[in-house]
């Protein structure tokens, strides 16, 4: 969808991508015209984030059939250098140029008109755009949806790892104020159920590295498995065995045995076979002996629960493995008195 007139503000003052970067620009100028200019050499592909941010001027650009109106930072910006090289641009001072457009103008679009156009910008993924169009439409909960998309898209291709970071950060927090939204409304949008976005807002948290926020907002999205792989992540492994034990029938079973064992060692390294909350992580103590056998360094843990369950000759034989000759000599004992309690003992008589 097209408009007579559009109104670009503050683009370039507003744009993530600093000024060093948008100096690639400058390579498509001719050799004489780049006279007396710092740029840039580039190797390789151009930076995604001028990629994305050229793709939405690009947007913002062939909206307009009559006039695009640029308002932004005062100076020569490098976009500023290129346009005037090309003669494409009409300088004016702000003044100037609102006395024009006062009379210039085509008439106003319609709220259906913007909330049409936000709706395809949208789908074509020009999240800055389609913001804007939500917010000219009076949809602010979409306009939220479309700053959502667009800081994930801005974390995804930047390069910096803090940087990256902290765009994951700021995306999952926005997601998570989209599925905030009332339940009413998002149940009546074509976007979807509050589910989804809680399970945007936990990617982005999980792709920040914050797995204990990521695992609690999956499970608040319906989503166990990844969020029993991420409290495992962050070693909270009291909510990783409550999820298997509630939610199990919800897990993917491989990623469930492979937590359960992760869990189970967690425990047994502290010589524990329940968690704090109660939970067991064996169905009886013979799935436990058989589980530790895989494991030397839980040999105490095995030998106890050989003696609980009654079985003392493999207790005894692994007392020696272990070189506690003291202990496999105390159930040697036990097993020699409960056998002489069993064998009915006969005194022989001599005759005469």
């Amino acid at each position: 969808m097209e408009f007579d007139d559009v109104i670009l503000w503050n683009f370039f003052e507003d744009s993530l991508v600093d000024d060093m970067q948008w100096r690639l620009v400058l390579l498509e100028l001719e050799p004489p015209q780049r006279s007396g200019l710092h740029i840039p050499q580039f190797q390789g592909n151009p930076p995604a984030a001028v990629c994305t941010e050229l793709k939405s001027l690009y947007v913002a650009i062939t909206r307009s059939r009559k006039n695009l109106w640029i308002f932004d930072m005062p100076g020569d910006t490098p976009m500023k250098l290129y346009w005037r090289s090309k003669r494409k641009i009409e300088e004016r001072e702000i003044s100037s140029a609102v006395d024009t457009m006062a009379f210039g103008l085509a008439a106003s679009s319609s709220v259906n008109q913007w909330s049409s156009q936000a709706k395809n910008l949208f789908l074509k993924k020009s999240f800055s755009a389609a913001s804007l169009a939500y917010r000219r439409a009076n949809r602010p909960q979409e306009a939220a949806m479309s700053d959502a998309y667009l800081l994930r898209e801005r974390a995804r291709s930047e390069h910096r790892s803090s940087q990256r970071r902290k765009g994951f950060i700021e995306g999952a927090r926005a997601f998570v104020g989209v599925a905030n939204t009332s339940n009413d409304y998002l149940a009546q949008s074509e976007y979807g159920p509050k589910t989804i976005y809680l399970r945007l807002a936990a990617e982005c948290w999980r792709d920040a590295g914050e797995h204990l926020h990521a695992a609690d907002t999956f499970v608040k999205a319906g989503c166990f498995t990844s969020g029993a792989e991420n409290y495992c992540y962050a070693k909270k492994f009291e909510d990783v065995v409550e999820i298997l034990t509630v939610h199990g029938d919800e897990v993917d079973p491989q990623v469930a045995k492979r937590l359960m064992d992760d869990a189970r060692i967690f425990y047994l390294k502290r010589d524990e076979l329940k968690t704090q909350k109660g939970y067991r992580l064996f169905s009886c103590d013979e799935d436990a002996i058989k589980f530790t056998e895989g494991y030397p360094e839980f040999s105490a843990t095995r030998v106890k629960l050989l003696e609980k369950v009654g079985r003392n000759l493999d207790a005894a034989e692994l007392y020696l493995q272990l070189q506690k000759p003291l202990e496999a000599e105390r159930l040697f004992t036990q097993i020699l008195n409960e056998l002489r309690d069993k064998v009915p003992f006969r005194k022989e008589t001599r005759p005469g």
